[in-house]
């Protein structure tokens, strides 16, 4: 989600301190000695991505739990070797904190204990969608999730058998091959006529354009020119950013993200979603031998996909209701 809201000169600043790198290997590369990284909690807990302060009564008792990858999810293997086992030492939270007048105080501890205090954020619904065979090139699922506002559909598609394999980018995607995607709530489609891209010409990077051009819409992209994403069509495309010797491109980066936000003024005006009325999604690909890893289609395929929707927290002086 970062690449894809943050600029190029953020992964040369600020992405540094997370990891983010601008070459195959990069800077951070971990080493007997160690190395910091600093990590935003908004990157990895939505509920932390919002302007608005957190009340105290939220924050009281709070418990974050962080599970640790295995080593080969974590790590990569440049050429040089990669590590069997890895520790963190030291891990700390560091909080931003705000005293606030006692006036303040007493009002928000006053309607906490009445009504409740609304804290809106967006959450990220997690599914993974299986193909049953390295043949399988057509995908038709829903996403079973109930919501009340499902806002966006964030599709990641990556090799079954890169996952856990220490000489791949276990987070990297697969280059783009789908020659048709679409999905729909009901009689709504989105879009509202399928998304079509001759994938056969591997050179041709213009059939690319509209599918790259829905997915940066969804990302709020298209409306200005003043704070382009990280991803590159070239990146999108995957396959053609590093061709050296055949090896796997240094970003892996092809998300599909599917706008179901109904306003053009507010960006949590989104559909209500259940077993009834569920979102479903079509995807058709046209798999090229040299979209795989090493050249081999002989890859089955894995979808992560992502849920994107509204979640409402309703906060009392000692306890909390949490609606989707």
């Amino acid at each position: 989600m970062q690449l894809y809201s943050c600029e190029e000169d953020w992964l040369r600043t600020m992405g540094q301190s997370q990891g983010y790198t601008d070459d195959a290997i990069g800077k951070n590369v971990p080493t007997d000695t160690g190395v910091v990284f600093v990590v935003p909690l908004w990157c990895v807990a939505p509920c932390f991505n919002r302007k608005e302060l957190c009340p105290s009564q939220t924050m009281e008792g709070l418990r974050i739990e962080i599970y640790l990858e295995s080593t080969p999810n974590v790590f990569r293997d440049n050429g040089s070797g990669a590590p069997s086992g890895y520790t963190i030492n030291n891990p700390r939270i560091v909080w931003d904190c705000f005293d606030l007048g006692d006036a303040y105080k007493r009002k928000i501890a006053e309607m906490a204990s009445r009504q409740g205090l609304n804290l809106l954020h967006k959450e990220l619904f997690h599914t993974i969608v299986a193909a049953g065979s390295a043949s399988q090139t057509s995908f038709n699922f829903d996403v079973k999730k109930a919501a009340s506002k499902a806002l966006k559909c964030h599709i990641i598609t990556r090799a079954q058998q890169q996952i856990d394999t220490v000489t791949y980018d276990s987070l990297g995607s697969l280059a783009y091959d789908y020659s048709r995607i679409q999905a729909h709530i009901g009689a709504d489609y989105f879009p509202q006529f399928p998304l079509e891209c001759n994938v056969g010409d591997d050179s041709n990077l213009n059939n690319l354009n509209e599918v790259y051009y829905q997915t940066m819409f969804a990302h709020g992209k298209t409306n200005q020119c003043y704070n382009p994403p990280s991803v590159t069509p070239e990146q999108y495309d995957s396959q053609n950013s590093d061709g050296a010797g055949g090896a796997p491109p240094k970003r892996e980066n092809c998300m599909i993200s599917i706008n179901l936000n109904k306003s053009n003024v507010s960006d949590l005006q989104g559909y209500v979603v259940n077993t009834s009325r569920a979102l479903i999604v079509d995807l058709q690909s046209a798999p090229r031998a040299n979209n795989f890893p090493d050249g081999n289609a002989n890859v089955t395929r894995r979808l992560d996909v992502y849920l994107e929707h509204l979640r409402v927290l309703k906060q009392y002086v000692s306890n909390a209701e949490i609606r989707d």
